[in-house]
């Protein structure tokens, strides 16, 4: 579960009308991600909690991102989940 801290002693979550990021369901989330930059998901917005980090570390949010954008079949590239996600770098 991912924690907000909204610099008051106020739930925000809890607030009429306020939508936070990691509140929203998982579809929302995948679909906000699809606009953003791959280097930007991996670099920064995985990093925030660690629901977004499970939700990016899913080999299958990659291959749909993928797919959307190629609409075909590619050969996998040896070590590109090493590449992506170095063992320094996981939660």
């Amino acid at each position: 579960m991912c924690v907000y801290f909204s610099g008051s002693s106020t739930d925000v979550t809890n607030t009429p009308g306020v939508v936070v990021l990691q509140t929203l369901p998982t579809e929302v989330v995948v679909n906000i991600c699809s606009f953003l930059e791959a280097k930007f998901l991996l670099q920064s917005f995985r990093l925030v909690c660690k629901r977004f980090h499970d939700i990016l570390s899913d080999v299958r949010f990659w291959k749909a991102r993928l797919y959307r954008r190629w609409k075909k079949n590619y050969p996998p590239v040896a070590g590109l989940w090493s590449m992506m996600f170095p063992p320094s770098t996981r939660v």
